[in-house]
């Protein structure tokens, strides 16, 4: 058996709720996005997309909930409340099975879903893709390792640029202090002269 990090995900992090139209006449509301991230808005999905056909006539909605980790707790959350109301995945296969199911059903996208025939199927394959959590969070060290190396380059680019300033500083400096030397010597000459004058 796989450890939880070697299972795959569909990413970015992503729900599915079937048997949206699963009783006999479904609402034109119920066909609106927006209708199902309000209806699911407790898990803080960022996306819904809403998909059925002639074939599957009970439809799907397509929770994403993002790359972050806080959308992967989210995620697996709406597939705990699912699985504990014994409307989770397996459930709805063997409700199908018995050519009954009522009520929603709901569960995290895996690699079964992205890789299945049909609606569902090809829909993941054409918005997603899968990771394992290890992956994922692999992915974010070298991002952050990438963040971090550009901003040591910045760092040492302004440090550079600074040093050169103080460089240009001194350097005028040391030519204006000379300069006012050579002015101070040229008065102190002119103010002898006019005094040797009198």
């Amino acid at each position: 058996m796989a450890s939880s990090s070697d299972e795959r995900y569909v990413w970015p992090w992503t729900g599915i709720v079937a048997n949206i139209f699963g009783k006999p006449k479904h609402e034109p509301v119920e066909c609106d996005s927006m209708y199902w991230l309000r209806k699911f808005e407790q898990y803080k999905p960022e996306e819904a997309y809403v998909l059925h056909c002639a074939e599957d006539p009970t439809g799907y909605v397509v929770l994403e909930f993002g790359t972050e980790w806080t959308g992967f707790t989210q995620m697996m959350k709406l597939d705990t409340d699912f699985l504990v109301d014994h409307h989770g995945k397996k459930d709805y296969y063997e409700s199908r099975k018995m050519g009954y199911s009522s009520g929603l059903f709901g569960w995290c996208a895996q690699a079964e879903d992205y890789n299945s025939e049909g609606l569902v199927g090809n829909f993941l394959r054409q918005k997603a893709e899968l990771k394992t959590t290890s992956m994922v969070a692999q992915e974010s060290l070298n991002e952050k390792t990438e963040t971090l190396d550009h901003l040591y380059g910045e760092i040492g680019s302004v440090n550079k640029k600074i040093s050169e300033m103080e460089s240009k500083y001194i350097e005028d400096y040391m030519s204006l202090d000379k300069m006012m030397k050579e002015i101070e010597k040229k008065r102190d000459l002119l103010h002898q002269t006019r005094a040797e004058g009198l």
